[in-house]
């Protein structure tokens, strides 16, 4: 076995930081990208040492250990030895998406309230701790609140007392993104994430040569566990963008990919899209994709067309068809639950897609009508997949789509002052209750062949006329169905009693598209497609300015908050069509 493939002398996150500063101490741990696009910030495995040190000296003067304390940091990397000063000090780091500006803290104050927050940590850089007692002197009053980038009153890092944390100590609560419900604070323990990076490394095949590029949120589990968590436990570097950068400018990304010699990098289904869509021939000129050994592609359902089309878009560029990995993780089990193999292609499934809406994976025959392809998301290392129907809670018979449950090493204790979800979520049983506690994702699916396929989530079926429909589907049909909505996201869910349900679907237009197409028009070659596509009739469409549309900070659409916007009038500059 070489180095890295043994087990890491680390039982904390405290204890594999200092780890690297010893090893590694020149070594640059993390660079940031200003614009996502210069090289402006650096920090080394030692300069992360005692930078944490510092940070924990000062948090330790204010919070004892087991305190929560709120982490609110803009793009940078002010926000990773803020995060391991938290995990120095023994306080647990409440990790959530930043406000975006001083009025934007009702999400802020939920957050706190939630996990019992004490204390808050910001940077000098984006919302700080002047904003918010401007927007919210409440708030500001009921936590002590910290600069950990103001080092005029910070204590040495030689002030430092080692916490009495062990592998089982709570080190983190990370929010679930919001996109089918409630953001949550998931608990995650230090044996947790590292037993995680050790399945990351292994399920990815990194190594000591890896290079990591990232535009990922790094409050997100995604971000944080790929590229912060990851990085660290392997002792190479990781490069940083801000997410805002990617999205303004989807070239960014790959041109980052190019400079930077990455190997390592990914995001979800979304971001591929945006590739595909806006990156102009011009400004592939400068690309060389050929580094880039990994691709993955998780957090939200693959378009297999969209594997492709990336695929034969940038592949005079280097890029490798089978770089793609595609991966299914959530924060509840603290990132990685399967992915497929980095050296081939995933698998994709056709199925019939009139027996899906049945719960049945059957596959597609020549005189199939409604065909519906599903990427494998991948084997799942050292864990247990169960298929079980969501009603009765018995495990279901092979070919037959149900609720994923996992059982394995990796999954978080529960939900944050939140025992009735944890116990529905967390410490599911099957009817028989022989065989221990299983987590309940929310995700339908299947197996095949020990891989794990995923169709869609349980809270956003829409039920119509009797049957349940993916609302991915439907939006994929109403997108292509007009070049006006092709660049759009959309959100199509059923409102009204089942037995008189009706299928609506709010969907953005472009900006150079809001004034110049006929509404009617494009509501009409949706009618048709869903019509045509699945014997439904589409009875309500709403169009939406570009970037209004209910939304995680992650990107991902909130389709049970874009219908409750649609129930209760409240969507801004709405046009019925």
């Amino acid at each position: 076995m070489s180095a890295i493939e043994q087990p890491l002398p680390c039982a904390t996150l405290i204890e594999l930081a200092r780890y690297r500063a010893a090893t590694h101490p020149r070594r640059k741990a993390f660079t940031f990208l200003r614009n996502g696009e210069t090289p402006a910030a650096h920090l080394g495995f030692r300069e992360l040492d005692v930078q944490a040190r510092r940070i924990a000296a000062r948090l330790q003067q204010h919070f004892k250990p087991g305190d929560r304390v709120l982490l609110a940091y803009a793009s940078g990397l002010e926000f990773i030895p803020a995060l391991f000063g938290c995990l120095y000090a023994g306080v647990v780091a409440v990790l959530a998406p930043p406000p975006s500006s001083s009025t934007e803290v009702a999400r802020l104050k939920r957050i706190v309230d939630g996990s019992g927050a004490v204390g808050l940590c910001s940077g000098t850089a984006g919302f700080n701790i002047g904003h918010l007692g401007l927007s919210a002197p409440r708030l500001h009053k009921h936590l002590r609140c910290i600069t950990t980038t103001d080092d005029a009153d910070a204590p040495p890092p030689e002030a430092w007392t080692e916490p009495d944390v062990g592998p089982d100590s709570l080190a983190l609560l990370l929010h679930t993104s919001g996109s089918t419900g409630p953001s949550r604070g998931v608990m995650v323990s230090h044996a947790r994430v590292l037993h995680n990076q050790r399945l990351i490394q292994q399920a990815l095949h990194n190594s000591p040569r890896t290079r990591s590029l990232s535009w990922l949120a790094p409050h997100h589990d995604m971000g944080l566990m790929a590229h912060v968590m990851q990085p660290l436990y392997l002792g190479i570097t990781s490069v940083l963008m801000s997410t805002a950068a990617f999205i303004a400018k989807p070239v960014r990304w790959l041109q980052a990919l190019t400079d930077q010699g990455a190997t390592i990098s990914g995001g979800p289904n979304f971001a591929y899209e945006l590739c595909i869509r806006r990156i102009t021939g011009d400004q592939m000129r400068t690309l060389d994709l050929s580094r880039w050994e990994v691709a993955f592609n998780g957090g939200e359902l693959v378009r297999p067309e969209t594997l492709e089309r990336f695929a034969d878009k940038f592949a005079p560029y280097g890029f490798r068809r089978e770089a793609f990995t595609t991966c299914y993780g959530m924060a509840e089990a603290t990132l990685l639950v399967s992915a497929t193999p980095t050296s081939s292609f995933p698998e994709v499934r056709h199925l019939d897609g009139d027996q899906l809406q049945q719960h049945r994976a059957q596959p597609a025959t020549e005189g199939t009508r409604n065909l519906r392809s599903i990427v494998s998301c991948g084997h799942a290392p050292q864990q247990k997949v169960l298929i079980v129907n969501p009603e009765t809670r018995a495990p279901c018979p092979a070919g037959a789509v149900g609720e994923v449950w996992i059982q394995g090493d990796c999954l978080a204790s529960g939900y944050c002052n939140d025992p009735k979800a944890t116990r529905s979520t967390f410490q599911a049983q099957l009817a028989d209750s022989r065989d221990g506690t299983y987590l309940r994702t929310g995700d339908l699916g299947f197996m095949h062949e020990g891989q794990l396929y995923v169709t869609g989530r349980l809270d956003d079926l829409v039920f119509v006329g009797g049957r349940h429909y993916y609302p991915n589907d439907i939006e994929d049909a109403v997108r292509d169905s007009h070049h006006a909505l092709r660049e759009g996201k959309s959100a199509a869910f059923s409102v009204g009693s089942l037995d008189n349900s009706r299928l609506v679907v709010l969907h953005e237009l472009q900006r150079r598209q809001w004034r110049r197409v006929p509404h009617a028009d494009v509501k009409n070659a949706a009618q048709s497609a869903v019509l045509a596509g699945f014997g439904v009739d589409l009875q309500q469409m709403i169009f939406l300015p570009e970037g209004t549309l209910p939304h995680t900070s992650s990107g991902k659409i909130r389709r049970i908050a874009s219908r409750e916007a649609f129930i209760g009038n409240a969507l801004s500059n709405a046009i019925r069509a």
